[in-house]
């Protein structure tokens, strides 16, 4: 059995075990079970201004001149990431985004499930430029168009076209990070 405070890492993930509240009187250690969790602060979302704490890092494939915060990135079949596009589902297969900006052959850190500070959302986002805002509340799409781009109005059309909601914006610059299953018109 574990003891509070161990942790593992599973599949790319760390996990702290925890003990639920031990205070509550009269209470059997039999309906007190202790619990893996992912090792993160209960408020990591609102204290890590500078965005994704639930990340990997990566080399970026050589078939990537760089990547900017905030662009969407996929894992290739080498085990590297590059651009997203919503294409094809090869490429469609979000990861994540980038939290930091990288050049071919560099580490780049890809967050997952996390809130993301975008500076210019002219660099990743179809239709914007530098003084957009997010629709706050709105979700955004892996674009068609621009790899690695987020968009408002997802492809829904176009056969083998792919539809991935990857977040919902949570502020003017920021957004609450959520890949979703993706789904080819």
């Amino acid at each position: 059995m574990p003891n509070v405070g161990d942790t593992i890492t599973k599949y790319g993930r760390s996990y702290v075990w925890l003990q639920p509240n031990t205070s509550i009187a009269n209470l059997p250690a039999s309906a007190n079970p202790g619990v893996w969790r992912l090792n993160t602060d209960d408020d990591w979302i609102t204290a890590n201004i500078a965005g994704a704490t639930v990340s990997f890092d990566a080399l970026l494939d050589s078939s990537v001149n760089n990547v900017v915060i905030g662009q969407l990135l996929y894992v290739t079949a080498t085990g590297t990431v590059a651009l997203a596009d919503a294409t094809s589902i090869a490429t469609a297969r979000v990861a994540g985004v980038a939290t930091n900006t990288a050049t071919s052959g560099q580490n780049v850190t890809v967050g997952t499930n996390a809130n993301i500070l975008i500076p210019d959302l002219s660099v990743c986002v179809d239709g914007a430029n530098s003084s957009s805002s997010f629709n706050i509340g709105s979700y955004y799409y892996l674009s068609s168009v621009t790899p690695g781009n987020w968009t408002l109005t997802p492809d829904t059309t176009t056969p083998n076209k792919v539809v991935v909601p990857c977040g919902v914006a949570a502020a003017a610059n920021r957004l609450a990070v959520d890949i979703e299953t993706p789904t080819v018109v």
